[in-house]
């Protein structure tokens, strides 16, 4: 069942987080998964939102969202992304509808 990895992120070093991103999708590539938000646009109908920046993405299975956060070479670009963001990091599983 397919399982979605969803951030939104606070920007505060936008080169360093170009980083993060380079790496990150590098490392995607070896995953079967579908980028279905990339701010593409938003707006903020309730709430206090204290982000400029979101990513849904589908992945086949909840384990493999887990094997992506728990590899070592995510874990090391990961560091670019604490140093240049707040990011809220959850994982949802679709409706059973």
């Amino acid at each position: 069942m397919s399982a979605y990895l969803i951030a939104s992120v606070d920007i505060h070093d936008p080169e360093t987080y170009r980083k993060y991103e380079e790496g990150a999708i590098e490392i995607l590539k070896d995953f079967k998964r579908k980028a279905l938000v990339t701010d593409l646009g938003w707006e903020v109908y309730e709430g206090d939102v204290k982000a400029n920046h979101f990513v849904i993405v589908e992945f086949e299975s909840m384990d493999e969202i887990k094997r992506f956060y728990n590899l070592d070479s995510y874990k090391e670009v990961m560091k670019l992304r604490l140093a240049a963001a707040t990011t809220n990091y959850l994982v949802a599983m679709p409706s059973r509808d």
